[in-house]
């Protein structure tokens, strides 16, 4: 089993989805964004499934969480937007 080990943040809110989901999610935000439409986008997290409002301008981050000791060593912020991923520690 998975885990949920993305930590997606969109308009504010946080949700923490397994890299499967998490990859799903954003290529399918990414095509309509790219599209310039608008659109509801399943995202299936540890809480549920939420159906998330993506347009053109919905900001979207993804940390990749890598835990040693129980302690985050990196994270990976992705913007489907910007199409480049930023680090931080």
């Amino acid at each position: 089993m998975e885990k949920h080990s993305r930590i997606i943040t969109v308009s504010g809110r946080t949700y923490r989805a397994t890299p499967t989901m998490c990859d799903i999610f954003l290529a399918h935000a990414s095509d309509i964004q790219a599209r310039g439409e608008m659109e509801l986008v399943p995202l299936l997290h540890d809480g549920g499934v939420e159906m998330i409002l993506v347009g053109e301008l919905t900001r979207i981050t993804v940390s990749s969480i890598e835990a040693v000791a129980g302690e985050t060593v990196r994270s990976e912020t992705v913007d489907p937007g910007a199409g480049l991923p930023s680090f931080a520690a």
